[in-house]
């Protein structure tokens, strides 16, 4: 079956809109799709999405949508989770308002320490005029200082600006491990634990972290992103799935074609997951 459960858009950090990736998996045959865009759920409902495919295309979108959001937890770096199946959208929406907000008042403090640090006035007028909504994050900062030529590229301009080694460092605001799970489950959906690998921690202490989730309420794991799990680590996390008696779902991870060279995956081994979500 051809598939894809972890696909970004252009509401988060992806390349292409929904509208433009759904006309490639209706081009391609693809039954089923979840955009998880990083702390980001669309309200708009599935029929709203047709109507917009069908007036953009003028054919009809046939590709099955399941609702899905990708949380950035910084109790750990590399940690994300999945929810997918969200039936009370609205509530995590708030909360990811919230977080947008309270991380536009971070981003305000490290361009004060930009101005502290280095003499740098950074126009926050600039920033907010190239939000989407108003609301601006470590990452408007870093895209300012590249177009003004005070840095070459996105990590200079992390090592100098927002990233942890720079002086001009602020922690930024995220719901905690036990929120999102908690969340999740509360609106009605499946938490999923994204590419376990990318925490960079060997097998052993990657079996040990997904057991302290899965006690928190974690439901399932990624056991295939393309971006990051080899075959042995499909095959390990698999038999954690197995073991725990978890959900197991894979997805491309797709941003665009330099980071995630394949779109989609035809196998089997989310049926039972899918199965599940639409039964």
């Amino acid at each position: 079956m051809k598939y894809d459960l972890h696909i970004h858009t252009t509401c988060s950090d992806g390349k292409y809109s929904k509208l433009e990736l759904l006309k490639y998996f209706n081009d391609n045959d693809f039954r089923y799709i979840a955009f998880a865009d990083h702390n980001y759920i669309e309200l708009k409902s599935d029929e709203e999405i047709n109507n917009e495919y069908l007036i953009q295309y003028n054919e009809k979108q046939l590709v099955d949508m399941i609702n899905a959001i990708e949380f950035d937890v910084l109790e750990n770096r590399y940690l994300h989770i999945l929810g997918y199946d969200i039936k009370e959208k609205e509530k995590i929406h708030k909360l990811m308002e919230y977080s947008k907000q309270a991380n536009t008042e971070i981003t305000k403090k490290i361009i004060d320490n930009i101005k502290s640090v280095y003499g740098i006035e950074v126009s926050i007028n600039d920033l907010i005029n190239n939000s989407v909504d108003g609301n601006i994050s470590k990452r408007d900062i870093t895209k300012w200082m590249i177009k003004k030529g005070y840095a070459k590229d996105y990590i200079e301009a992390g090592l100098l600006y927002t990233s942890k080694e720079s002086p001009c460092y602020e922690k930024k605001y995220s719901p905690t491990i036990d929120e999102v799970i908690n969340i999740i489950y509360e609106c009605g959906g499946y938490s999923v634990m994204a590419h376990p690998f990318s925490l960079k921690l060997d097998e052993n202490e990657t079996k040990k972290y997904i057991y302290k989730l899965v006690e928190k309420g974690l439901m399932g794991i990624e056991i295939n992103n393309l971006d990051n799990t080899t075959p042995n680590q499909i095959e390990f996390l698999k038999k954690i799935a197995t073991d725990l008696s978890l959900l197991q779902t894979s997805g491309s991870d797709f941003h665009n074609e330099t980071t995630t060279a394949k779109i989609g995956l035809d196998n089997c081994d989310s049926d039972e997951f899918i199965r599940i979500l639409r039964r």
